[in-house]
């Protein structure tokens, strides 16, 4: 586990082979992890409140276990177990919209970021000015990819275009390293 800016840790995830892993971003503070990787990162171990997934395919949710508590944006939810890539977890995945409490309580704000899926949401956390994007758009400028079931690229340049006019310093991607914002947003689409 690696701090990346105060109070925000990573457990970095796989980027490629069989042990495809998305990063495990950990607020100890507030005992929130955003996302769960593929089932290689023991997020157990940490004790969560809650799992936010930035989306539902199977290397970000795969590590959800029984007994956690995990929240989703509904479009997610509705594609558990009917659609390419996304696997039914191990556990309950809730509506984000039954999270505010917890959500207001940690100042986080969800960003509906659709494109790489459906229901792909970003994390935008007040506190570290951190944007946890999920597979939206990653460190080098690089983006999420469109092809899987539900991938839209007009959504997500449209989702691009969103969090470029939030007010965040660092990004936070499912994948790869964190990267300032100036680097980050020269998108390669």
């Amino acid at each position: 586990m690696e701090e990346v800016t105060k109070g925000v840790f990573v457990l970095w995830g796989q980027e490629s082979g069989p042990n495809l892993s998305s990063n495990v971003w950990w607020l100890p503070k507030d005992r929130l992890a955003i996302d769960a990787g593929g089932g290689w990162i023991d997020v157990a171990s940490l004790k969560p409140k809650a799992v936010l997934l930035t989306h539902g395919h199977w290397d970000h949710a795969g590590g959800l276990i029984q007994g956690m508590t995990a929240y989703a944006h509904k479009d997610e939810i509705a594609l558990f177990g009917h659609a390419e890539g996304f696997n039914r977890p191990a556990c309950e995945v809730l509506p984000l919209e039954k999270a505010s409490k917890l959500l207001k309580e940690a100042q986080i704000e969800v960003i509906p970021t659709p494109g790489h899926s459906p229901g792909s949401v970003s994390y935008l956390h007040r506190p570290s000015s951190c944007l946890f994007s999920g597979d939206l758009a990653f460190a080098g400028g690089w983006v999420g990819r469109v092809d899987f079931e539900g991938g839209d690229e007009r959504a997500l340049r449209a989702s691009l275009e969103r969090i470029s006019r939030l007010d965040w310093k660092l990004l936070c991607p499912g994948h790869g390293p964190a990267e300032p914002r100036a680097e980050a947003m020269l998108w390669r689409i």
